[in-house]
């Protein structure tokens, strides 16, 4: 439940378009996304859309072989083993931080929970 009353976000898209939609047009050749739960359900959605709008994604993955399996044929994504939820979440920050160090604009899509395309 929320305190204060929900407003519109003034985007020009609603729950009938797609994530094509969303992205079409656009050229996303040389950022890359991360997108934790990009190997399942709103988060495999998303990675398939930013990899054919151009985007490089890394898929944190616990289970890096079901990922895999799940992204099989998706090119220009990358699975990366990382559990989330491990107490030594300092050590993925570290190793996501060293992987993406020549990016230009990372961005992180959280599964698709956080505005996904």
């Amino acid at each position: 439940m929320t305190i204060t009353d929900q407003q519109p976000l003034g985007s020009p898209f609603s729950a009938a378009h797609t994530a094509e939609d969303v992205t079409a047009g656009l050229d996303l050749a040389g950022t890359t996304a991360v997108v934790t739960g990009g190997y399942s359900g709103l988060g495999l959605e998303t990675t398939r859309c930013l990899t054919a709008a151009g985007a490089r994604v890394v898929v944190p993955a616990r289970r890096p072989s079901v990922a895999r399996a799940a992204l099989d044929g998706v090119k220009g994504c990358e699975v990366v083993p990382m559990d989330l939820a491990d107490p030594g979440r300092r050590a993925c920050r570290r190793r996501a931080d060293r992987r993406l160090r020549h990016e230009d604009r990372p961005s992180h899509g959280d599964g698709g929970r956080h505005g996904h395309p």
